[in-house]
């Protein structure tokens, strides 16, 4: 940067260039930043990373920009959620195997005591679920993981708990006047196996612009 700008000066919400980029899905500036020795790493007051910000925001082309840079994919936000744990919460794949691409990545780590093959489970999306899975079968994966594949037997008993940590998020990065729509989608949860009240279809994510859509589709009839 010329004239001596400061490549990571954050705002009052502690939110960095790159961040802002991140979250704006502006690939080439996100590129442009981290050539000229932006913090990848850097979070903001809510513990919100570039690579968490671009999963929450479904930025697939920033994410595989940040994966290659060699971005930190543990960090975990005030939430105590990681970008792979978010990432499980939705039917994108695409999102899940960029960032099990990257090196090191764990799947061990835990936000109040959810891994994010449970996220994965909680969200009943089979193929993100069977993605982890298959990377927990290779050797460079712990043990711990493997046996972490029993929280499925949590689900219907705790099936809220990773949509109400998901919910918690999307209030903080989405606009304040879709919280009520947010929050319909743990409501229509709530209500399922009660009575047997029957739900519409599910619709694929990227058929909406944001996660608060997706999950305000699933209402109950």
């Amino acid at each position: 940067m010329k004239g001596g700008a400061h490549i990571d000066i954050q705002d009052e919400r502690g939110d960095s260039l790159l961040m802002k980029a991140a979250s704006e899905s502006r690939t080439e500036v996100v590129s442009l930043l981290l050539k000229v020795g932006a913090n990848i790493d850097l979070q903001n007051e809510r513990g919100d990373s570039a690579v968490i910000l671009a999963t929450v925001k479904f930025h697939l082309s920033v994410l595989k920009v940040l994966v290659r840079a060699g971005a930190d994919l543990n960090l975990q936000n005030q939430e105590m959620l990681t970008a792979l744990m978010i990432s499980s919460t939705s039917a994108r794949t695409d999102l899940s195997e960029t960032l099990l691409s990257g090196p090191n990545i764990c799947l061990d780590i835990q936000s109040n005591g959810l891994t994010a093959l449970y996220f994965a489970t909680a969200g009943v999306h089979k193929d993100v679920y069977e993605l982890l899975k298959r990377h927990m079968r290779s050797p460079s994966v712990s043990w711990q993981s493997r046996v972490s594949e029993g929280m499925k037997d949590l689900v219907k008993g705790g099936r809220q708990a990773a949509k109400q940590a998901f919910i918690r998020l999307e209030t903080r990065v989405l606009r304040p006047d879709k919280t009520k729509q947010l929050e319909s989608g743990v409501r229509a949860g709530q209500e399922e196996g009660e009575g047997g009240v029957r739900r519409k279809p599910k619709p694929h994510p990227q058929e909406h612009s944001t996660r608060d859509e997706y999950w305000s589709s699933l209402d109950p009839q």
